[in-house]
């Protein structure tokens, strides 16, 4: 059960990239789409089934904010990389950091041959998304992907934080759903306000009147 419960946010982390280059837009645009999304059903589930108070709250807030950083960092990446490169890399390059965040810093993998183990899937981890990253693309194709790269590692730590952060809080996953859902809105406004100063917030809002 738990492994059907883990599918469904792996089909819509497959899905929800397609539908943003479907969809079209900006970055910003992008990214404020989602986060009006995230709030949208965190305060469902908030409603439905509360929320966390205090330090654990703010956790939750922080892992969230840290999360937008990480998806408007691969929805610019998607512009210069495209999906099929962008998504393998992005994938690969959380794997291999909530996995050492994991192993360094709360103890998981116990025992020399977890270790061992997963040290030899981590690297092959490493190798995919080294290969994922070659092209043979010159002048402006390799700028672009350079660019790209440049985006995409460094913002995914948001989502090392995002991943890492709720472990620190002793409650249940569906009570820090609405503190992580509002960090990713708060998150998403401020990039949209500071790169486009608000414009991004118009469009999205004539978007949705002309729908």
């Amino acid at each position: 059960m738990g492994i059907l419960l883990a599918l469904i946010p792996a089909i819509g982390w497959g899905i929800q990239p397609l539908i943003a280059r479907k969809v079209g837009g900006t970055p910003a645009n992008q990214i404020v789409g989602t986060g009006l999304g995230a709030l949208l059903i965190g305060l469902i589930i908030w409603l439905i089934n509360g929320s966390v108070s205090g330090t654990a709250f703010w956790l939750s807030f922080g892992a969230g904010f840290l999360w937008s950083l990480g998806q408007v960092g691969q929805y610019i990446s998607f512009t210069h990389l495209g999906v099929t490169r962008t998504m393998p890399i992005s994938t690969g390059l959380q794997i291999i950091g909530t996995s050492l965040i994991g192993v360094l810093a709360f103890g998981e993998w116990p025992g020399n041959t977890a270790k061992l183990i997963g040290a030899v899937a981590i690297l092959l981890v490493i190798i995919g998304v080294a290969l994922t990253a070659i092209t043979d693309h010159k002048g402006q194709g390799a700028t672009s992907i350079g660019y790209g790269l440049s985006i995409l590692v460094p913002t995914t730590i948001g989502y090392w934080a995002y991943g890492a952060l709720p472990k620190m809080i002793h409650a249940a996953g569906i009570q820090l759903f609405f503190p992580e859902m509002l960090g990713i809105f708060v998150g998403s406004l401020i990039y949209a306000l500071v790169r486009t100063k608000g414009a991004a917030l118009g469009t999205n809002l004539q978007l949705k009147c002309n729908k």
